[in-house]
């Protein structure tokens, strides 16, 4: 497990930053799907429409600080996919279920 000083120094935020933004959409969808799965691992949080329980709960193991890091970092990548010109994730609707996932992972950054 990584500690708070090795996740500070995660330089690859950086190539994530600039690469997610340029996926293809089913990549896209699968990348968003990820972080949402890991959000609610990390969290134990669902999104808002999600009604199951989530299978095999909340990592229970994991220090808060480390887990507001990794949700920073996803928040903002997915920030930043959204926002991508390329991506026009507000005009058009293929791109709904990306902007749910955007929602979900925020709702549960925010509910953390």
């Amino acid at each position: 497990m990584k500690t708070l000083q090795a996740v500070s120094k995660f330089d690859n935020i950086h190539k994530w930053l600039e690469m997610a933004p340029k996926m293809a959409y089913p990549s896209s969808v699968a990348f968003c799907a990820w972080m949402n799965t890991l959000a609610m691992k990390l969290t134990g949080t669902k999104p808002v429409n999600f009604k199951k329980k989530i299978p095999g709960g909340k990592m229970v193991s994991m220090p808060r600080r480390d887990v507001m890091v990794y949700l920073s970092y996803m928040v903002t990548i997915s920030e930043t996919m959204a926002k991508s010109p390329k991506n026009s994730w507000t005009f058009l609707t293929q791109f709904k279920i990306l902007k749910e996932f955007n929602i979900d992972l925020h709702y549960m950054a925010e509910k953390f």
